[in-house]
Formats: C-alpha cells, sequence, structure tokens
C-alpha cells in the first residue's frame, strides 16, 4: 500500500473524529473504533500483526486483556465516556509491566 500523504491523513482524521465524536459505549465500539482510528493512517491491523483484547496476567496472577495491542508499537486500553482517566493510566502501567519481555513497547 502506498504511503498517504499528510493531507489525506488529516483529511481522514477529520472525519473519523466526526464519526465518533458522540460514541460513548466503549464495550461494544472499541474493536471498531481502533481499526478505524489505524485506518486514518492507512494501516491495516490484521497485516500489521495487532491483537484485540490481548491475554496477560496481571499483576497478582489474575488474567487481563488490552483492549489493542500493537507488539512493540502500540498499547491501547479504552474505557468508557466519563471514567477516570488516571484508572486508565495506572491500567496501562499494570499491564506493560506483565507483558512478555519479546512483547515490550519500544
Amino acid at each position: 500500500m502506498p504511503r498517504l500523504s499528510w493531507n489525506e491523513i488529516q483529511a481522514r482524521a477529520v472525519e473519523f473524529a466526526a464519526r465518533w465524536q458522540d460514541e460513548t459505549y466503549e464495550k461494544g465500539e472499541s474493536q471498531s473504533f481502533w481499526s478505524e482510528f489505524l485506518t486514518v493512517y492507512g494501516i491495516d491491523r490484521r497485516r500489521h500483526g495487532a491483537f484485540f483484547e490481548y491475554a496477560i496476567k496481571k499483576t497478582g496472577g489474575k488474567q487481563g486483556f488490552i483492549d489493542l495491542f500493537w507488539p512493540g508499537k502500540l498499547l491501547a486500553e479504552q474505557m468508557s465516556a466519563g471514567s477516570a482517566a488516571t484508572s486508565l493510566g495506572r491500567a496501562i502501567i499494570s499491564q506493560r509491566s506483565v507483558l512478555p519481555h519479546a512483547a515490550k513497547l519500544r
């Protein structure tokens, strides 16, 4: 796939933001949101090896999942509108510490 121009990325980003501006249902729309977000930049999630609901063992041994994980590139944990952003930050830091060494973000 050819690289997108900055103008094309900007046009796609404006369209993406307009389409998602009123969405609040995290659980039901997370995968669609992230697939469309990556498309803004011309990235095909599956072709580039990014995973939804990537299984991890949380600190303390409990099972957990990362909403979107692209090894070495991106870790995304999404929350519903109105959720505390500080909880999100703690969740990402906690999850990052339990990733296998080979999967750590660069």
